[in-house]
């Protein structure tokens, strides 16, 4: 399977899966930088194997790379395995994040 490795500060993250998607995303929100790499499944489980807060003068190397097994993740969610109450609390701070924005732009 292919997927990335990803040198950030000296330490080693790597992260691959057999068959869906993986990124490395850099956002910058609230006033802080965050590198987010993760991957989702083609059955929607998602898969983290390393965020950070970035910080001035924080460097990073990606490489594209094969993989004979699949990492160990830092965290695995499975949304259909989550209760309507989690999905609920997770689409609630989803919904006051985006407003939030909204009205700091103005637009609400």
């Amino acid at each position: 399977m292919k997927g990335f490795k990803l040198k950030i500060n000296g330490k080693k993250v790597s992260g691959a899966i057999e068959d869906g998607g993986t990124g490395i995303l850099v956002t910058y929100q609230d006033n802080c930088f965050r590198l987010f790499f993760s991957s989702v499944d083609k059955k929607g489980v998602s898969y983290v194997w390393h965020s950070i807060d970035l910080n001035p003068g924080d460097s990073f190397d990606i490489s594209f790379e094969s993989f004979t097994s699949m990492p160990e993740p830092e965290s695995i969610v499975d949304y259909e395995q989550l209760s309507q109450e989690e999905l609920l609390k997770l689409k609630l701070e989803k919904y006051h994040r985006l407003r939030k924005e909204l009205v700091e732009e103005g637009v609400l």
